[in-house]
């Protein structure tokens, strides 16, 4: 049996009239706006590979997602672009979107949490997205870490009971030291190719992290940075491989130069070729039912 619902200017065809009435009010009200050519393009990426590439994109106002590489990427996070969205999801690629908990000290609060919650699901929803990514990037013990838990388990529950949001992805960033961001600023690689043509900076190659890094000297300070280069993430990826881990990311994509298009800049074409080497040769796609 064969079953239709419409959706505005979308009608939809269901297996059976009872998966049709699976969608909720705000899901039905979602894919009544859906901005792809299919609607199926508006549902969640059906598949989960077992290997993860995972690549955080805030460049949102960018044409730079034109010229990733769908066909090694899995998971996107934070670029909400529609026209992406259905270009992504073509490729089976999924979309996550971004929401923190940034009152950490309101973690315990049932209510706050129950709020984010319902919050987290809508930004899920609205934007046809695959799941969240919580990057809540403030160090936590104790009591408050136990309710960041609790969260998170509470999350799960909340997207399980939604057709739509049932597989729905969540990451966590791991916080295993009260660390942070304030002891430098991020250069983008497509800067610190700039860096190395300089022949007044000094290159250099740490051994123990095997990570390269520049001394770069200005009239009033000398910087030094360090970054990841083709060399240093071919030794990073076969340490994936070597251990089995479930896949690999990076912050992230929009730090190359994509100023090429569709005939890629050396660097950038480099580090593309190196990451589509650390992925299994035959994609590999699990179950997620």
């Amino acid at each position: 049996m064969m079953a239709w619902r419409s959706f505005g200017t979308w009608s939809v065809v269901c297996a059976t009239l009872a998966s049709c009435l699976e969608w909720n009010a705000r899901e039905a009200n979602a894919l009544s706006s859906c901005p792809c050519a299919h609607l199926s393009l508006c549902l969640p990426v059906s598949r989960t590979p077992a290997f993860e590439v995972f690549a955080f994109s805030p460049s949102a106002n960018s044409t730079n997602w034109h010229y990733y590489d769908f066909d090694t990427l899995t998971t996107i996070a934070w670029n909400l672009d529609k026209e992406l969205l259905c270009h992504a999801h073509a490729h089976d690629v999924k979309i996550v979107v971004q929401h923190n908990f940034d009152d950490v000290h309101m973690l315990c609060d049932q209510a706050a949490r129950a709020d984010w919650i319902e919050a987290t699901y809508n930004s899920i929803v609205d934007n046809y997205a695959d799941g969240v990514n919580i990057d809540t990037e403030v160090a936590m013990s104790g009591t408050t870490a136990k309710c960041q838990t609790l969260l998170v388990k509470e999350l799960r529950a909340r997207l399980a009971a939604s057709k739509f949001t049932r597989h729905a992805q969540a990451s966590v960033p791991f916080r295993g030291a009260p660390c942070s961001d304030a002891a430098g600023s991020q250069v983008d690689y497509k800067q610190v190719q700039m860096y190395l043509s300089d022949p007044d900076s000094v290159h250099g190659w740490d051994p123990m992290s095997q990570s390269p890094f520049l001394m770069v000297h200005t009239p009033n300070a000398t910087w030094q940075i360090w970054y990841d280069n083709v060399t240093s993430l071919g030794v990073k990826y076969q340490m994936a491989r070597e251990l089995d881990l479930r896949g690999v990311g990076m912050w992230h994509v929009d730090a190359l130069d994509y100023s090429g298009k569709d005939d890629p800049v050396a660097s950038t074409l480099a580090m593309w070729q190196a990451l589509r080497k650390a992925v299994p040769v035959a994609p590999v796609y699990k179950s997620i039912d």
